[in-house]
């Protein structure tokens, strides 16, 4: 089940998750809100919701003070988001310390920890969640 979020698209990301990760998702019921009952269909949350998934499935926390963004391709590749530096900038507000994200151009002047990746796999491991 999933409320504030595109179904067909978080069955996409399942498979996706399920065929480059290495896990099985199948006979698992995976359930995903947004808070506050908003529709949200924004590709930048895929790989925050890979994230959480992964995180539950292997049954590990995710680490503290990371944020995770990028849109997820169906051959498991992070595209990179619109507007990453504005959104870095606000999440660094918020107190986060380290950031996921996708190959892409962002300016040197974030006290972020900036770590890029090119595919789930790359993320999963930057997280420690892999095997």
């Amino acid at each position: 089940r999933c409320a504030g979020l595109d179904y067909n698209r978080v069955l996409v990301l399942l498979a996706v998750i399920e065929k480059y990760l290495g896990v099985h998702i199948g006979m698992s019921d995976v359930y995903l809100a947004v808070a506050g009952g908003v529709e949200v269909r924004e590709p930048a949350l895929d790989l925050g919701i890979a994230a959480a998934v992964l995180s539950s499935l292997r049954n590990r926390p995710l680490p503290p003070h990371t944020v995770v963004l990028g849109e997820i391709g169906l051959s498991g590749e992070i595209r990179p988001v619109r507007k990453a530096q504005e959104r870095l900038r606000e999440v660094e507000k918020l107190g986060f310390k380290r950031a996921i994200l996708p190959h892409q151009e962002i300016g040197s002047e974030l006290g972020l920890e900036l770590v890029r990746v090119k595919s789930v796999a790359e993320a999963g491991e930057a997280l420690g969640l892999s095997g």
